[in-house]
């Protein structure tokens, strides 16, 4: 998490000045490294403390992005249509994944049964008013 080598790599002049101080005190280098620890460990605080939104598609593993895509260019979908876009894998495993999807908000399912149909969320919502007014 430290970018310690960033920072001594951007301050390399100063770094080789308090190295080759030809005194025995040591307090110069100690100072200078010691602040290199503080703003590297400021850097990671404010990292860390800025809220991240995990439900992005964006932090979505490969095989995840690939089916959310699926879904949105082809809403809506069953799973029988998903499954068979990914043969190799079991439908356990792909089932696993449309419920993650699920959780983080990302597609809806339509319907409880076997023939539910999969849709992105994005693409439900301005879908119902066009099916009421029909």
């Amino acid at each position: 998490l430290l970018s310690l080598e960033e920072k001594i790599d951007q301050t390399r002049d100063d770094y080789y000045y308090h190295l080759q101080n030809e005194s025995r005190d040591v307090t110069a280098f100690i100072e200078y490294f010691l602040s290199l620890m503080v703003d590297s460990a400021s850097q990671v605080l404010t990292k860390i403390s800025q809220p991240h939104d995990l439900s992005t598609a964006s932090t979505l593993l490969p095989r995840r992005q690939e089916l959310l895509n699926i879904i949105a260019d082809h809403s809506p979908c069953s799973f029988d249509f998903l499954h068979r876009r990914f043969m190799a894998i079991p439908a356990s495993t792909l089932r696993y994944d449309l419920l993650n999807l699920q959780r983080k908000n990302l597609i809806t399912k339509l319907g409880v049964t076997r023939g539910a149909l999969y849709s992105t969320r994005i693409q439900s919502s301005p879908s119902l008013p066009e099916s009421d007014s029909s």
